[in-house]
């Protein structure tokens, strides 16, 4: 490993303290970075834009900020990157897709705002798939390889900010999920991922998918950084109408004793024999924690249907203009794509107010069943990522779809996670994803914790207690060798 290697797969948490007592200068770690990406990336496609002299410029300020005793906290003089579906006033910004991939914003995203405030370097907009969803090949730049095994993909939409924290080309990423695309690509790129709370972050100047399912969060090597970022770019934006402010804590040194933990029964009953023992080790581990662990049974709701037909009505309603004009269907490379938004167009109203009404009661069911538990816990990709190109039909497989495929689906085309991952996102739950073993063949596999609506911290605090007592996230992937 060189000099470069050793400081760019350090963690938020080491690189701070370095910088903040002056021993790491900001403008030294983003070259670092910077130099890495260059060399590499060609292998991973993370970048769709590296903002190279905006990262120097910015390294430069918080440089003479923190010499002059201006120091503005953990993520003051720290590099991350972008998905490019948040604007970035005067940088590019393509929402992945080949209809927009010339759009420039005169305007910063709330997010990009936020962490700039608070001393954050941005190197650049990270690849996604086109729209926020479709298979590995439907991105005007291509497809996102996995760093653990390049023949694989990365899961989600979030296809560059999951492979970006991988491959230690940041600090941190910010991504977004509407159905799977935090988590998923998280799991499948072995690092830890939040999804927040439905409204807790602003997506003001973030690409519309649904509007009642987006969400923003950051994905980083430890569950210690997920928190600290979200501490800096959670609450009330008035340009963002749904979001909140709400008490967070998270105390990293918080017993587990006492903690309830629901196992989602369903979901590990589904993992393969192969990885069986991966996640009996996972229930041991908690259990030596002190946490109370309950198998549990979720409620029984068609959680898939709700979710997929919430996220296309909304979304074919977003991009409807374009489709009038014909420019949608020209310019999208995924054609199943346009075929479930122009349905969806179609769907009457009161089909769509009988959806509501059971996303409601799920959610009144969830509610119930957070009177018991503190989190649920769910296997992620428990058989590895899915490859890229996937592999043709012979006699003992029948082609096509990935077998190994975890259940779900949805805008990210990775797989929806099961249940627990749908349901999350449907009553906008809060979940974090932090790796908990490996496949035969090398790729990640991963635990999901989810918690009651504004419960970020407590799940954070349990993901990290679990994510600290194992090595997982300690592992990188040889892509670079």
């Amino acid at each position: 490993m060189n000099t470069n290697d050793a400081l760019c797969t350090q963690t938020l948490e080491q690189l701070s303290s370095q910088i903040k007592s002056g021993k790491l200068s900001p403008v030294a770690l983003t070259q670092a970075y910077l130099e890495r990406i260059e060399a590499l990336d060609p292998k991973v496609n993370c970048f769709i834009t590296v903002t190279k002299n905006l990262a120097m410029e910015q390294a430069e300020k918080a440089e003479q900020e923190i010499k002059a005793k201006k120091y503005k906290g953990l993520l003051h003089g720290i590099p991350y990157a972008v998905k490019d579906l948040v604007a970035t006033k005067g940088i590019r910004t393509t929402w992945g897709s080949r209809l927009f991939v010339n759009q420039v914003p005169d305007h910063d995203g709330a997010v990009v705002e936020k962490l700039r405030d608070a001393g954050a370097i941005l190197l650049g907009k990270l690849s996604m798939t086109e729209l926020a969803g479709g298979p590995p090949t439907a991105a005007f730049n291509g497809p996102v390889h996995n760093p653990w095994k390049l023949d694989h993909w990365t899961t989600g939409s979030s296809t560059g900010p999951g492979a970006c924290a991988a491959a230690s080309f940041s600090v941190f990423s910010i991504g977004s999920e509407t159905t799977a695309s935090i988590l998923g690509p998280a799991g499948a790129c072995g690092v830890a991922g939040l999804r927040p709370t439905y409204g807790r972050v602003s997506r003001y100047g973030a690409m519309p998918l649904s509007w009642t399912m987006d969400k923003l969060g950051p994905l980083s090597r430890s569950v210690f950084d997920c928190a600290t970022v979200f501490q800096a770019i959670h609450g009330a934006d008035p340009r963002d109408p749904t979001s909140v402010t709400a008490p967070f804590a998270f105390d990293p040194k918080a017993r587990m004793s006492g903690r309830r933990i629901g196992v989602v029964k369903r979901e590990w009953d589904q993992v393969s024999a192969k990885a069986k023992p991966a996640y009996e080790q996972v229930i041991k581990t908690l259990k030596d924690l002190g946490c109370d662990l309950e198998e549990v049974d979720l409620p029984d709701y068609p959680y898939n249907i709700v979710s997929r037909f919430v996220w296309q009505v909304e979304g074919g309603t977003v991009f409807e203009r374009f489709a009038r004009k014909g420019e949608l269907q020209e310019a999208l490379i995924n054609k199943d794509k346009w075929l479930g938004w122009k349905a969806a167009m179609l769907i009457p109203a009161a089909d769509y107010m009988k959806v509501l009404r059971i996303r409601h009661a799920i959610v009144l069911e969830t509610a119930k069943m957070y009177q018991r538990f503190d989190a649920l816990i769910a296997p992620r990709n428990p058989n590895g990522a899915r490859l890229i190109v996937t592999p043709p039909a012979t006699n003992g497989n029948p082609g096509g779809a990935n077998p190994d495929d975890p259940a779900g689906g949805g805008p990210g085309g990775g797989g929806g996670g099961g249940n627990l991952g749908t349901l999350g996102n449907v009553a906008g739950l809060p979940g974090v994803s932090v790796p908990c073993g490996f496949t035969s063949d090398g790729l990640p596999m991963a635990l999901n914790f989810v918690g009651a609506p504004m419960t970020d911290g407590k799940i954070l605090e349990m993901a990290y207690a679990y994510e600290q007592a194992t090595n997982w996230h300690e592992r990188r992937p040889a892509f670079a060798d």
